[in-house]
């Protein structure tokens, strides 16, 4: 795991090894494809607060950067990347990321779903 500050100042913890994303780790690869989704994560979050700006609620605007992270994921199917676990981890990371930035109650399903299901 690593520490992102957000704009304002907040400290989370984003995924960052294979373990960390449930990669499978026995697979060539994994570090690299580990790697690429915390790099999309991090434009994820960014993504985020363009679309917050430009008026988009925060749900909208989650289930926008998460249709843009989901392509990488697709990239390293073959790494698990895809799966439900790293989905998980990536709605788990946006629901924290919004909390942070916005205030929002991490357990917002409405950010959940947007995040994982997308």
């Amino acid at each position: 795991m690593e520490t992102f500050k957000t704009k304002n100042g907040k400290e989370i913890q984003i995924p960052t090894t294979g373990d960390d994303w449930e990669l499978y780790t026995s697979e060539p690869g994994h570090g690299k494809a580990a790697r690429a989704l915390t790099s999309a994560l991090k434009s994820a979050f960014k993504r985020i607060e363009k679309a917050v700006f430009d008026g988009k609620t925060v749900p909208e605007a989650v289930m926008e950067a998460s249709t843009a992270l989901s392509k990488v994921q697709s990239t390293y199917s073959e790494n698990g990347a895809a799966d439900s676990e790293p989905n998980g981890a990536k709605a788990e990371a946006f629901s924290l990321f919004c909390e942070a930035r916005y205030g929002s109650d991490k357990r917002d399903n409405e950010i959940w779903d947007a995040g994982r299901y997308s």
